[in-house]
């Protein structure tokens, strides 16, 4: 785990090197900030909807490679899980949440058409914390998630200025960020982290 954070700082480091030498020189490399809001869920829950509300903020370089394409990665504080609120309807009488907070890097393909840009890619995740709440106490952590999570990412935005993008990404784990359901029984599917991401970007 210690050798997992010591090469993502490492890169990170590199990538904001790098970004920052090209910039003096031929303008090719922007680095910049990114944040916003996200509501995640676990996909194969058969309770998980869009409810919990979390943050995802990082830092980026960003890299264009032509009139229309471009070519971005970061490293970012993502907050995903799943919250299941009281419904006397379906006897939920608990308001139960899971928190599961990563440290994501995505790659990204941009193309851009006129002010709107789509993007698409795929993000690595490292899991740094979980816990688990209802409305009596925090509870016990629910067993079988995996530190690593590999992604997929789709979404657009809008070019606002030179300098600034507001966008919606999609972001979908493509492996089960759960082998076992809550109850501990092993499944196929498992469950996967989702969330729908509002976000804005600024270069500098």
């Amino acid at each position: 785990m210690t050798r997992t954070y010591t090469a993502i700082l490492s890169f990170t480091l590199s990538m904001v090197f790098t970004a920052t030498s090209a910039q003096k020189s031929d303008d090719s490399w922007r680095i910049g900030l990114s944040a916003g809001m996200n509501t995640s869920a676990l996909l194969g829950d058969p309770q998980g909807s869009f409810q919990k509300i979390g943050v995802t903020a990082g830092v980026i370089a960003y890299k264009p490679m032509g009139e229309k394409s471009s070519f971005e990665t970061g490293l970012y504080f993502f907050q995903k899980g799943l919250r299941i609120q009281p419904n006397l309807d379906l006897n939920i009488f608990s308001d139960y949440r899971l928190s599961l907070n990563y440290l994501d890097l995505p790659l990204l393909y941009i193309y851009r058409i006129s002010r709107l840009e789509v993007e698409v890619g795929p993000s690595l995740g490292v899991l740094i914390t979980q816990n688990e709440e209802d409305l009596e106490a925090q509870t016990s952590q629910s067993p079988g998630f995996n530190v690593l999570e590999v992604a997929a990412n789709a979404g657009v935005r809008w070019r606002a200025a030179d300098n600034f993008r507001l966008g919606l990404r999609y972001h979908l784990a493509l492996l089960p960020s759960q082998s076992l359901t809550a109850g501990g029984i092993s499944t196929l599917r498992g469950r996967h982290n989702h969330a729908i991401v509002l976000y804005g970007t600024f270069l500098f």
